[in-house]
């Protein structure tokens, strides 16, 4: 039920198709980050995409999965996510700003867990 309202929500959010696969015990993208915890994402290529456009569907894609999983309770990919999309993938625009600004928040919040 999860994965399916996950799949609802990022193919009703974003501005390309991306399919995600299911999250396994063996990593399936060609990039995994250090803890391996990361869903995969497939079709961020779909149509042979320009560098740029490319960059903007994967931005949207960590951003908004990083929200859902904020949103269910998962603090550790909810901050991988979001900390991908800023990292890696944020431009000059308001939503990468927006993002910027979620991650501060996150990382203020867990130095603030740290410190009780």
């Amino acid at each position: 039920m999860r994965n399916t309202l996950l799949a609802i929500v990022v193919a009703v959010l974003l501005p390309a198709p991306i399919v995600l696969a299911e999250p396994s015990s063996r990593p399936k993208s060609d990039k995994p980050t250090a803890s391996g915890r990361l869903l995969p994402l497939k079709a961020a290529g779909a149509g042979g995409p320009a560098v740029r456009e490319l960059h903007q569907r994967l931005f949207y894609a960590h951003l908004y999965l990083g929200l859902y999983s904020e949103a269910v309770g998962d603090e550790t990919q909810a901050r991988e996510h979001i900390t991908k999309a800023v990292h890696e993938y944020a431009g000059a625009d308001y939503m990468s700003d927006v993002a910027r600004v979620h991650l501060i928040l996150r990382e203020s919040k867990k130095k603030s867990r740290a410190n009780l």
